[in-house]
């Protein structure tokens, strides 16, 4: 992680004043910016930002019980968009709204197991809102096989993405995200 704000910032990696306790979000002075991460078995995202910002990733061929996972954890305009849909289309489409729900709450700073079944997100929406609070957020998702990644954070205001690949270090993994006004998300 250091490696690749030090790349951000073009900072020696020891420099980044980064704060990173266990069992807590790591976290930058303030005046430095945002940052959130996310990891599955063989990459690490780490996303940011002068604004706050959230970012998750998962693996796309990643097998769970997607009805039960959606049912359990969803809202019901979630589920809703959710019910014509089976096997392998409706894996893929839980898995979507679950990288953009677990984004969002990152960004908001909030919990899992508080804040899951409170984001609305239907799978290609361009945006969350939070049923609790009425917070809302941009999401931008992608694909970069195997991975899907999804970043919350304001329309124009989410900064490089560093995708480290097991046996990578983060500069030659990054990502360069344009995230327009309009929502439209393309990864180099």
């Amino acid at each position: 992680m250091r490696r690749c704000l030090a790349d951000c910032f073009d900072l020696d990696p020891a420099a980044v004043p980064l704060s990173a306790p266990p069992g807590t979000p790591p976290s930058l002075p303030v005046g430095w910016g945002w940052i959130s991460l996310s990891h599955c078995r063989d990459a690490v995202a780490v996303a940011w930002s002068n604004k706050p910002i959230g970012v998750d990733l998962e693996r796309l061929d990643r097998r769970f019980a997607a009805a039960a996972l959606a049912a359990r954890f969803f809202t019901p305009g979630d589920c809703q968009e959710l019910q014509p849909l089976q096997g392998e289309s409706l894996r893929l489409a839980v898995l979507s709204q679950w990288v953009a729900k677990e984004a969002s709450i990152k960004w908001q700073r909030g919990s899992l197991a508080k804040d899951l079944g409170q984001w609305a997100c239907t799978a290609n929406a361009h945006g969350a809102r939070h049923n609790g609070s009425d917070k809302v957020v941009s999401i931008c998702r992608f694909s970069l096989d195997p991975w899907i990644i999804a970043v919350a954070g304001g329309a124009g205001e989410i900064g490089p993405v560093c995708l480290a690949k097991n046996g990578s270090a983060c500069p030659d993994g990054w990502q360069s995200i344009e995230h327009a006004e309009d929502s439209t998300t393309r990864a180099h």
